[in-house]
This record gives C-alpha cells, sequence and structure tokens, in this order.
C-alpha cells in the first residue's frame, strides 16, 4: 500500500491525489488539531492507499541531544533527557528518569548546538504532551530560540 503525505500548508482544503489515477480527494474532515491524521482511502479506480496529512505548524527534524530540564516552580523537578526532535515551535524529548510531569507546566530546557559554532540554548517550555517518558514541549518564546536552531541545521548540510 502506497503512502501519500500532505499537509493544509501545501493546499486548502486539504487534499490528496491517488497515486494511480491522480482523482483528488478533500480531506479536511480528517484534520482535527495539531499532530499528525491517518486514513485509507479506496479510490474508485481500485487502488488503495494511507493518506498522513502532518497539521503540525512547524516540521520537525529527529535528532539526539543531551540535555536538562527544570520545572519552573518549588517542586526541585529537574533531570537529563534526550531530544529526539526538535523544530521551530517546539521539542520532544525523552527523560532518562521517569518523573510525573503534567500538560501546562512550565520547564526550562537547555541543550546545546554544536555546528560551525557551539550553541547552548536555554529555553522556555509548556509541557503539551506526556506519554510516560516521551515528552513533547512547545517553546515560551519561538523566536528566541529560532535563529540558532536553523543556522544548525544550516551548518550540518540540512534544510529545515
Amino acid at each position: 500500500m502506497q503512502i501519500v503525505v500532505t499537509s493544509p500548508a501545501q493546499s486548502h482544503p486539504v487534499r490528496v491525489a491517488c497515486p494511480k489515477c491522480q482523482l483528488e480527494y478533500n480531506l479536511d474532515a480528517l484534520v482535527q488539531g495539531q499532530g499528525s491524521h491517518m486514513s485509507t482511502v479506496r479510490c474508485s479506480c481500485g487502488e488503495h492507499f494511507l493518506a498522513v496529512v502532518n497539521a503540525r505548524q512547524f516540521d520537525r527534524k529527529s535528532i539526539s541531544i543531551r540535555g536538562m530540564y527544570t520545572v519552573l516552580s518549588d517542586s526541585g523537578l529537574g533531570g537529563l533527557v534526550t531530544l529526539r526532535d526538535i523544530s521551530e515551535g517546539g521539542v520532544g524529548f525523552t527523560l532518562s528518569v521517569p518523573c510525573e510531569l503534567e500538560p501546562g507546566w512550565l520547564i526550562t530546557i537547555v541543550f546545546e548546538l554544536v555546528g560551525r559554532e557551539r550553541r547552548i540554548i536555554v529555553a522556555k517550555a509548556t509541557i503539551r504532551s506526556v506519554h510516560g517518558v516521551e515528552i513533547g514541549c512547545a517553546f515560551v518564546n519561538p523566536e528566541q530560540v529560532r535563529q540558532d536552531i536553523l543556522t544548525y541545521f544550516n551548518s550540518q548540510g540540512m534544510e529545515f
């Protein structure tokens, strides 16, 4: 089964074309909120394909960088993490030790980007999702870290 990926940024309404006959399907009903959404499409030509809509505001890049976080409260919670993905709007990371974090909590995340130059990033973020030790956060002020992230990926020969 073929996979066809699209995003709201590519067309509105969100459309995807059958890879066999190019018949277009409107996927607006599939997109609710942010994240990725999937559906199997059975085209009238007989083709079955998986339509994937990436409704994220910013593209993510997979990374593996060590860092640390601190909860901005009197709890004293914090620890080491491994950043697993990053975008202009936020970061996903894995806790080194399980901890009871909650969506909505404000944290400071610290990590180093080493490209042509070394850049230490210290950013405030809001926890958006918690799945065991997998945490997703949105930067409170994305413009604060945007240029450092773009410079890092450009120095690695990767577009963002």
